[in-house]
């Protein structure tokens, strides 16, 4: 399962991210700038679909919740208020990847987020 370019875009802006796009070695990526201090930045890819780290951030700034079943795994918002969002994910869809199967159910729950978002 491959993550397009607007599912990318809905997820930083719902997370409030700024992630710009470049194409490198014939692909697109996405680009963060990062405050690494007081006075610093730095830019650095932004991959939550393959990047546990950059999922994990991307999950807690949405305080999305998490639920591991025998199957499957579900992103949940915490905060069902507004712009509610949940995404299941079979394992088997991913490979028997747990960590993939996450990272795709966090990045459709981020996604929805920012689809709603006005």
């Amino acid at each position: 399962m491959t993550i397009t370019r607007e599912t990318l875009e809905l997820a930083a802006k719902a997370a409030g991210y700024e992630v710009k796009f470049a194409d490198c070695c014939g692909k697109t990526i996405a680009v963060m700038r990062e405050k690494v201090a007081s006075h610093l930045t730095a830019v650095r890819d932004w991959n939550p679909e393959h990047d546990d780290g950059d999922s994990a951030r991307m999950r807690t700034d949405l305080s999305l919740n998490v639920d591991f079943d025998v199957d499957d795994v579900a992103a949940v918002l915490a905060n069902r208020g507004m712009y509610g969002g949940r995404a299941f994910e079979r394992y088997a869809d991913h490979n028997n990847d747990k960590h993939a199967a996450l990272r795709y159910a966090t990045l459709m729950v981020a996604a929805e987020i920012g689809r709603r978002m006005k």
